[in-house]
């Protein structure tokens, strides 16, 4: 019966006139060979192997170098940031808008890679809670994308007509290189990258040859989760070389090119009207970001560009250390570039040359675009803001490999006889290139990262002398240059990891008002220079009561010679004082000190006393605070001398003074119209379409 109802599902019956008296006959017409049925049961084998192969590589990679991915930014600015998030919606049911905990209350949906709008970084840190170390959250978010990547650029390859084996190595050498797993080790933004650039160009090569609502649709899918994902400068550079794939697909023939073009667009206002939400932020935050705000200098722009004669001698395996922040220029060794060869060979008729040209020519203004010419490139707007072309060579990597496996189709198709020899030749040459890929890695991370920083736990021993009711926290001097222990002054956003409030924090997309709140420290969130009087003025009235300092510097012991100052806690080479000038972080009109209060969520609570007066709390500037007592109306506070003061009734029991993202609601409200908007245009369109197909 199964094998009845298996034939049944892949013919169709057809009746006809035969012609003679007019009597009608049947017959059974296959709708798939079994050619077609045994190809595509092949195309899942080879997806299920890409995929364990994958589990068994990263598995064996995170045995012999246990949290892998975890430094640098994944460690002190996206962990922290993902487990805020995450907190804030499990423990109050709403996204996390603002974090108390930096910078006197820092917006955090305008962060953009904070992860707030991304379904996939709350399913990994979820999941790692249950596992008992959210620190794998990270590693697990990082390995996961790869692996959507490569099972993406084996579908795409096989819709082009790649044989299998070779669009199995093409996934694996997509994910599996110097570039993408050393650079993702530091910063996780790389992988979103690898996970949705294939199923992106799959859905343009889709767009370009059945322009229609599905496709676009199928475009903007994909490119709609990347954004979510918050990381707006590589986003940048996939809608650039988007729109030039489009270009170069388009043909001699003027209809299907305005097809193309008008369903591409479509999908680009999609993309626009889901991105809003996400979008009216980020632009907010640029331009009330202290280094984004105007477009930036070119010398600054260009800083951490690359040079071809550095990229040439280190495909030679001659790697020495670069002015990219230290790196080692092993991140830029490709060693499918042994495979040009063969691919070359496989070129020399027209109709996989030109199909290659695309690849080739997109793989050449990437690696020019890596270089200083990335100078043309701050000729447009909002790409002037950006800076550090290095990161436009993983476009480089992903053209080139494309390019170098069209060719092998070619090659590996020239002669039939021979395909199974060419094809086991492939084949080693492609394992050869991952066995140099996986030792490069290997032997060359601890040279190859971006700093050493790391989180060897989720808990600290400042809990035991912060209390994070009195006051916040300062780190003050100079400190371990490699990162390795800058957790335990809260450098960068630990505080965060900690919930520790510090004065300030690191966020690339500072604002002005909450960049001079946090006495303008940045990256690594540490106070540059000696406490001068005029400095410990505004450190009482922003209430910082802890410092964390270096007494083998000049200005540790500086600040350890400060009027009113206690010892907590003496290490080696760290000392927390106490602050006890700091003003309390919360206060009245009369002078009253209010020593308990709670941060929950978006929201701070404050018991009331039972008198009738204004109360002060200390948080950075912005138009988006609102406090209410007792559940009450929403009312606008008073921003003075760095506190928002709201009068509170004798009545009053309980002040909650709660964030509210405008810029997020704004883009929540308009994108909402305009998705009714389209779908009621569509529907109308579709019914007058119906009506006149009636009426012929």
């Amino acid at each position: 019966m199964r094998k009845l109802n298996r034939h049944a599902r892949m013919t169709r019956r057809i009746k006809f006139k035969d012609g003679k008296g007019g009597a009608y006959a049947c017959i059974d017409v296959g709708l798939a060979s079994t050619s077609k049925v045994v190809e595509i049961r092949l195309d899942y084998l080879f997806g299920i192997g890409l995929v364990l192969f994958l589990l068994c590589f990263f598995s064996v990679l995170e045995c012999l170098r246990p949290h892998f991915f975890l430094h640098d930014d994944n460690a002190s600015f996206f962990l922290p940031d993902f487990l805020q998030t995450y907190d804030t919606l499990t423990k109050t049911g709403s996204l996390a808008e603002v974090n108390f905990y930096q910078y006197g209350g820092e917006p955090v949906i305008e962060l953009g890679q904070s992860g707030v709008l991304y379904p996939p970084s709350y399913f990994c840190v979820g999941l790692t809670r249950l596992l008992g170390d959210s620190r794998w959250a990270v590693d697990l978010m990082i390995i996961s994308h790869f692996i959507v990547g490569a099972v993406g650029l084996l579908v795409w390859q096989r819709l082009r007509g790649t044989d299998p084996v070779l669009a199995f190595f093409a996934a694996c050498l997509w994910v599996i290189s110097p570039f993408v797993l050393l650079v993702c080790s530091s910063g996780c933004a790389f992988a979103y990258t690898v996970a949705y650039l294939p199923w992106i160009f799959c859905a343009l090569d889709q767009l370009a040859q059945r322009p229609g609502l599905r496709s676009s649709l199928f475009v903007a899918l994909p490119m709609t989760l990347y954004f979510y994902s918050g990381v707006v400068q590589i986003y940048a550079y996939v809608v650039l070389f988007a729109v030039l794939y489009v270009f170069f697909h388009l043909t001699s023939s003027l209809k299907q090119n305005c097809a193309v073009l008008m369903w591409f667009a479509f999908a680009g206002i999609v993309i626009l009207i889901f991105a809003l939400p996400l979008l009216l932020p980020i632009l907010h935050a640029i331009l009330a970001s202290v280094d984004r705000s105007q477009p930036m200098r070119p010398d600054l722009a260009l800083e951490n560009s690359l040079s071809l004669r550095t990229i040439f001698k280190t495909q030679f395996f001659i790697f020495n250390k670069q002015d990219i922040s230290g790196l080692n220029s092993s991140l830029f060794f490709c060693p499918d570039l042994v495979l040009v060869p063969l691919a070359l060979l496989g070129l020399r008729y027209r109709s996989s040359f030109i199909r290659a040209c695309r690849f080739l020519a997109l793989a050449v203004i990437a690696l020019l675009l890596s270089t200083r010419a990335y100078i043309f490139l701050l000729l447009l707007p909002f790409f002037n803001r950006l800076r550090w072309p290095f990161k436009v060579f993983i476009f480089w990597k992903f053209f080139l490999l494309l390019f170098i496996f069209v060719g092998l189709t070619a090659w590996l198709e020239q002669v039939p006889a021979l395909r199974k020899v060419r094809r086991l030749i492939l084949a080693g040459l492609s394992a050869i290139v991952l066995v140099l890929t996986t030792g490069v890695v290997f032997f060359e991370q601890d040279s190859a990262l971006f700093s050493h920083t790391q989180l060897p736990g989720l808990q600290t021993d400042l809990a035991s002398v912060i209390n994070p009711l009195q006051g916040r926290a300062m780190a003050v001097g100079k400190f371990v240059d490699d990162g390795r222990y800058l957790y335990r002054y809260l450098a960068y956003r630990y505080s965060t990891v900690f919930q520790l409030p510090n004065i300030g924090g690191y966020n690339p997309l500072i604002g002005r008002d909450a960049y001079s709140f946090g006495l303008s420290m940045q990256i690594p969130n540490v106070y540059p220079r000696a406490i001068s009087p005029q400095d410990r003025i505004e450190m009482n009235r922003k209430c910082v009561r802890y410092l964390l300092i270096n007494p083998n510097t000049l200005n540790g012991m500086a600040a350890l010679r400060l009027d009113g100052i206690k010892v907590l806690l003496r290490d080696p080479d760290r000392i927390v004082l106490e602050n006890l000038q700091a003003d309390p972080m919360i206060v009245s009109d009369s002078g009253t000190s209010y020593g308990t209060f709670a941060y929950h969520g978006n929201s701070l609570f404050v018991p009331l006393s039972g008198k009738a007066e204004t109360i002060g709390v200390s948080l950075n500037f912005s138009s988006n605070w609102w406090c209410r007592v007792d559940r009450g109306p929403w009312t606008q506070p008073v921003y003075r001398s760095d506190r928002i003061w709201s009068p509170v009734p004798a009545s009053g029991r309980l002040l909650e003074v709660r964030y509210f993202d405008s810029s997020f609601r704004a883009g929540l409200m308009l994108s909402s119209f305009l998705i009714l908007a389209v779908v009621s245009i569509l529907i109308v369109f579709w019914r007058i379409s119906k009506l006149l197909s009636l009426k012929l």
